[in-house]
């Protein structure tokens, strides 16, 4: 669930959520890597995906009344700051995961 920042749940959930993402993201990119073996490919992934994610989500928020009405302001304030922790860990995690190869 979405929070808003300004409450004193926001933390402890954004934590869950960040470490929830970084599982998920891990396991999406070892599995790449057992799939393509180059030697950038997850570091290829994380560009590419991180690109095209940022322009599904550019539309997304620039069309939030008809994507996400439901949210009230404070819940897109934390998509947002979610968003942009997810696309960090979505260039790093490659990095980080091609640097112990």
């Amino acid at each position: 669930m979405l929070t808003d920042p300004a409450e004193e749940a926001f933390l402890p959930n954004f934590l869950l959520l960040g470490a929830g993402t970084a599982l998920v993201l891990c396991l999406v990119f070892f599995l790449y890597q057992k799939l393509d073996q180059s030697q950038f490919a997850v570091i290829k992934l994380g560009i590419w995906g991180s690109a095209v994610g940022l322009l599904m989500d550019t539309i997304s928020l620039w069309n939030l009344p008809l994507i996400f009405p439901a949210l009230s302001k404070g819940q897109v304030i934390a998509f947002t700051i979610w968003m942009v922790c997810a696309y960090c860990m979505y260039l790093l995690i490659p990095l980080i995961l091609s640097h112990k190869k």
